[in-house]
């Protein structure tokens, strides 16, 4: 399971009136907007964690930075490292007999599934890729990639099943083409051997 957030805070997925500040993530076009609009519209301050070089955007005043280099991009200072607790994760010097391709799969292509694939199935290790999409499309159309090239997907992976798998891999793929800012899976990885 996943940890409880902290006291006073609270997860939501769409906005809702009463707080005192929106913290959201800068994602594809259409991802944000409803989240500016609302705050706007009520006078809620509100606080853009940007994760990815987007040619298209702007740096606005509220949006901070996961490094250095991605805020630099920007022309920013504002920078606050992505970070994970080792407790959620597990250190194994063991590992099993496969490799791991972990991402954001609405962006599968960009973030190299495809490159992962193809060297799962020229080398003839076994794949296990996992990662949840914004919709049913991308998780359909990511199966069947999977599925043709003998891969297995398993889906939206958290908590302990996350932990487990990360450790038990015999590498990370992670053959990105995007500008990632400071990749969480890579941490992730580290941590777990």
């Amino acid at each position: 399971a996943e940890a409880p957030m902290p006291p006073g805070v609270a997860q939501v997925h769409s906005p809702v009136r009463g707080v005192d500040i929106c913290h959201f993530p800068i994602g594809p076009a259409g991802f944000a907007e409803e989240f500016e609009e609302f705050t706007a519209a009520h006078r809620i301050p509100c606080l853009m964690t940007c994760h990815m070089r987007d040619q298209g955007k702007a740096a606005a005043s509220n949006w901070v930075f996961v490094s250095d280099a991605l805020a630099r991009d920007y022309g920013s200072g504002r920078v606050v490292m992505n970070g994970i607790n080792p407790a959620d994760l597990i250190f194994s010097e063991t590992k099993s007999d496969y490799f791991l391709f972990m991402g954001a799969m609405n962006k599968a292509c960009e973030k190299g599934l495809d490159h992962a694939l193809a060297l799962s199935k020229r080398e003839g290790f076994q794949l296990i890729v996992a990662g949840t999409g914004l919709n049913y499309e991308t998780i359909r159309w990511v199966s069947e990639l999977c599925s043709a090239a003998g891969a297995e997907y398993v889906g939206d992976v958290r908590g302990t099943r996350k932990a487990e798998l990360i450790a038990g891999a015999r590498a990370v793929l992670f053959p990105s083409r995007l500008r990632e800012g400071c990749p969480l899976v890579i941490l992730e990885a580290m941590l777990s051997g």
